[in-house]
């Protein structure tokens, strides 16, 4: 089980049902290109969150309890997928959500819509 965070192209601002509909067409396999438009303000936020806790997909085995994340990112030029486990620090989703911000992507949070 995962905490999901959607972070989103600001390339045009979106209301919550307008994030909340591009989280669930990312998250059921469209296309993101068919959902969003590019943004290199995603590669930036990537590059952050990478630099404090690195993406499971390029940890060694010895390493993957320790990383806050459940498994890879879902990430395009326009968006990315954070899966965070439920016992991770409140750290790594504040730092998200800070770092969203200070870059002026969207954020959106499928728990609570």
């Amino acid at each position: 089980m995962s905490f999901d965070l959607a972070v989103l192209s600001a390339t045009r601002p979106l209301t919550a049902d307008q994030a909340r509909d591009a989280y669930h067409r990312l998250a059921s396999g469209e296309n993101w290109s068919a959902v969003l438009t590019p943004d290199d303000r995603i590669a930036e936020f990537v590059a952050a969150v990478s630099a404090r806790w690195p993406e499971v997909d390029t940890l060694p085995e010895s390493q993957l309890d320790a990383s806050p994340w459940s498994n890879g990112f879902d990430v395009s030029p326009a968006h990315v997928l954070l899966n965070i486990r439920w016992s991770s620090p409140d750290t790594v989703i504040k730092f998200c959500e800070e770092t969203a911000s200070r870059l002026g992507l969207n954020l959106f949070d499928p728990q609570d819509g």
